[in-house]
């Protein structure tokens, strides 16, 4: 079983609600616990940690009520399923349907050129989800993100290129800011198969070449 949540809201209560409340009740009307179950959160649990490279080991550190609420969401499902259970932080989910930094880039929207960025392609995710389905023995944690972490600023640039636009000015200090999400774990749990999208270059060329920009 995939649980996967959507929120109301923004803020601390909607996550408590909908992802606190929602697994507690999930889990009072489940006749019977499913052998696993597959519990999306995000890497936002983790925090800042700006400028530093994180993995499945680092401790979250929560900046915002609402990843303070997917945490605990996140021991909850642990503790109210009589099952296997494995949690999947995606980073920054992006395809079709969600072409906010496109949207950005073609609006000429100010951005951080120097903050790390981490992201994963919505088909991408479910191959993984999909997997972690269907293989034995998953790991109880894994973070889905592509192969390649990068700059907000290299990613503008290059869809700034594909759509014909000038690149947006940059609205940072000058200093670095944003976490690395290492991938290791999850390239030893694919076993070798490619991501079908594994950079930001083949999922936006894609997405543009399909989709174009939406404004």
């Amino acid at each position: 079983m995939v649980v996967a949540l959507s929120p109301d809201g923004h803020d601390a209560a909607a996550y408590e609600h909908t992802f606190r409340g929602g697994l507690a009740g999930l889990a009072r009307r489940l006749p019977t616990p499913p052998r696993r179950v597959v519990f999306i959160s995000s890497t936002g649990v983790l925090g800042a940690h700006d400028g530093d490279r994180v993995d499945e080991a680092t401790q979250p550190a929560p900046d915002r009520g609402s990843a303070a609420a997917l945490l605990s969401a996140e021991q909850d499902a642990r503790e109210l399923f009589d099952s296997e259970v494995v949690v999947v932080r995606p980073a920054g989910i992006y395809g079709p349907g969600r072409s906010r930094t496109i949207d950005r880039v073609a609006r000429g929207t100010p951005m951080d050129h120097r903050r790390m960025t981490n992201r994963i392609h919505r088909d991408d995710l479910v191959t993984i989800l999909a997997a972690l389905l269907e293989r034995s023995a998953p790991p109880p944690l894994l973070h889905a993100v592509d192969a390649e972490p990068a700059t907000l600023g290299a990613v503008a640039s290059f869809i700034a290129e594909r759509l014909g636009v000038d690149l947006p000015a940059d609205s940072g200090d000058g200093r670095a800011s944003g976490k690395t999400i290492d991938g290791r774990r999850l390239q030893t749990f694919l076993q070798g198969s490619r991501l079908r999208f594994p950079t930001f270059r083949e999922g936006y060329a894609e997405l543009i070449g399909r989709h174009g920009p939406t404004r």
